[in-house]
């Protein structure tokens, strides 16, 4: 079967932290963000057609559901209805899953793949499938992956992209349609903060909040206003100041400034969440999210994923599998409800018919189709009507808890204009704040259990605090500027 009549897709924008990320506990805060302010993140679980993926607090990485095609890298073809741990790798900071491949990126800012090869999208110059993950040998300095249906986008340091694999749409963005074994540098994009590929097209935000995008244009999910397909990217013109972007089978979603969601492409089952269900061939406002902080977006095949400041999830679309967590409710959706049971959710992930939650207690839950136990509850050939906690789960991060609830740290006003005040019921001796890429912008003494901090100058968007006291870390959390 030819990749672009798969049912497919998976998500969350699947990218990864610089490696001067310095510690768990700051890695995990990082990624429970999302993609608020800036792009580049942790992304510790993924969902692919019929697998799983997950990384642990070590650097190990797990997995479960379909492996005939090698694909969970533990170097069989076994169904896995538990994870797994992925063979032969450590510190692995990102996972992507695509259509029976994963790809993983480790803290040297290096790529690795296993799974199906057909069209080249293991990157290794070969169309042969392997059973573990292997190193994509001509890529350096990497800080984000994505996995299309077949094929990859990768984000390197610079600003560029690169990609390999099916090119049957120009999907690669080389101004062909020929697939390439090997990774390619995509035409005409620089600036890059953030990478989503879809089931035939692919997605690129840029620094100035554009988005550009290349491949095809089914059912008008580039949001141009037509169905026409581009072999190299090019700059909507019916989107501006996006702060996050997520690719699904045939729609795309795009996560605004103002903390608004749109989305162009198929609605058929009311995927785009704007009380219809009639495709958009430019992009609408998502419904009842008026007033709501939204911190991360998942495109799945026919579903879209929201998630809420309150850690909340919300969905709208296709509930055939029940990817909608609601006990079947409803078989699909035109407007975002909340997925009653998630709660306490910091990141998620959007496969072909399931779905991933990571708790704040670094617990995984899952729901949708099971049928080869990509849900990882230890069964398979079902479905999970309501969210279900993976079992046998390392901890996939440490210490998610913000510090003015654990340790009685407060920065306020939060958000403010960029003037803080810092009160504590312990002793700080210093404060340090960073951009959500890890670079400080900020760093003072403090002698008193109060002090101020003037971030004035700095731009909006998310930063994280770290507060020590005689290099004891005290607590790390988040304030926003806006």
């Amino acid at each position: 079967m030819s990749p672009q009549n798969y049912k497919f897709r998976i998500i969350l924008k699947q990218q990864a932290m610089k490696k001067q990320l310095r510690n768990s506990v700051f890695t995990a805060i990082l990624f429970a963000l999302g993609g608020l302010s800036y792009s580049v993140q942790a992304q510790h679980i993924a969902g692919g057609r019929t697998n799983s993926l997950f990384i642990c607090a070590d650097g190990s990485a797990r997995s479960c559901g379909y492996n005939v095609n090698g694909e969970l890298g533990d170097g069989t073809k076994t169904e896995r209805n538990t994870t797994v741990q992925v063979t032969g790798l450590s510190n692995v900071t990102a996972v992507a899953a695509g259509d029976y491949f994963s790809l993983f990126l480790k803290s040297d800012s290096t790529v690795w793949a296993c799974g199906i090869n057909t069209y080249g999208q293991l990157g290794n110059g070969t169309t042969k499938d392997t059973t573990t993950a292997t190193k994509i040998s001509s890529l350096s300095g990497i800080i984000a992956i994505s996995a299309g249906t077949s094929h990859c986008l990768f984000l390197k340091s610079d600003g560029t992209v690169w990609s390999c694999g099916y090119n049957f749409y120009g999907q690669l963005g080389d101004a062909s349609t020929n697939d390439a074994h090997t990774p390619i540098q995509v035409s005409g994009v620089s600036g890059i903060t953030a990478i989503s590929a879809g089931d035939a097209h692919s997605m690129f935000l840029k620094n100035d909040g554009t988005v550009w995008v290349c491949g095809s244009n089914g059912s008008g999910r580039f949001g141009d206003g037509t169905t026409t397909a581009n072999h190299t990217p090019f700059q909507l013109t019916t989107v501006s100041g996006i702060k996050a972007i997520s690719a699904g089978l045939d729609h795309s979603l795009f996560l605004k400034n103002d903390g608004t969601v749109w989305g162009a492409g198929s609605n058929s089952d009311g995927q785009l969440g704007d009380k219809s269900f009639n495709d958009r061939h430019t992009p609408v406002q998502m419904g009842n999210l008026n007033g709501v902080v939204v911190t991360a977006i998942a495109a799945g095949n026919y579903f879209s994923l929201i998630l809420k400041n309150d850690s909340t999830v919300w969905a709208t679309g296709d509930n055939n599998s029940y990817e909608l967590g609601d006990n079947g409710a409803e078989s699909s959706r035109d407007s975002v409800k909340a997925i009653a049971s998630a709660t306490g959710v910091v990141a998620i992930a959007a496969g072909n018919e399931h779905n991933l939650f990571m708790k704040k207690d670094g617990t995984v839950w899952s729901c949708g189709f099971n049928g080869s136990g990509e849900c990882g509850d230890g069964t398979s050939g079902n479905y999970k009507k309501v969210i279900v906690k993976v079992s046998g789960l390392c901890s996939v991060t440490t210490g998610i808890q913000e510090a003015e609830v654990e340790n009685d740290v407060v920065l306020y006003p939060n958000p403010s204009n960029g003037k803080f005040f810092v009160k504590s019921a312990q002793q700080i001796s210093s404060i340090e704040i960073l951009n959500i890429l890890g670079a400080q912008v900020y760093a003072a003494k403090v002698g008193a259990d109060k002090t101020e901090i003037d971030l004035s100058a700095q731009p909006k968007g998310i930063y994280i605090y770290r507060l020590l006291s005689n290099d004891k870390n005290l607590g790390t959390g988040k304030i926003i500027i806006e």
